[in-house]
């Protein structure tokens, strides 16, 4: 089993309240700010137009 599997069922299992140590309180989830702190990485240059070059 990869870690990445194994990672995305114990968080299914946590946020459905089925994890085997019992119920859980759901942890406070804010992907927006994951996606705004990740979205620098994210960001690729625009290609300069056909027979421009970048400065």
């Amino acid at each position: 089993m990869s870690i990445l599997y194994s990672s995305i069922r114990e968080t299914v299992l946590l946020l459905t309240g089925r994890f085997p140590a019992g119920p859980f309180v759901l942890p406070t989830l804010s992907f927006v700010d994951e996606y705004d702190r990740l979205a620098p990485l994210k960001v690729a240059e625009s290609p300069a137009p056909y027979g421009e070059r970048k400065k």
